[in-house]
């Protein structure tokens, strides 16, 4: 089984996906009910993408 990054965040999740990675799942957040959980399957590029996030 392939490793998995769970993204809580959904402006991490959405700049994520604007960068070409497709979203594996979208599972519910155990701890608060109204939010959502991004899954991604783990690679090298995710994380170079994360890096880049710009600032609000």
């Amino acid at each position: 089984m392939k490793k998995q990054v769970y993204i809580h965040s959904v402006r991490m999740a959405g700049w994520i996906m604007f960068n070409g990675i497709m979203c594996s799942s979208i599972i519910d957040n155990k701890k608060y009910a109204n939010k959502k959980v991004f899954v991604f399957a783990e690679n090298k590029e995710i994380f170079d993408i994360m890096s880049l996030l710009p600032a609000k």
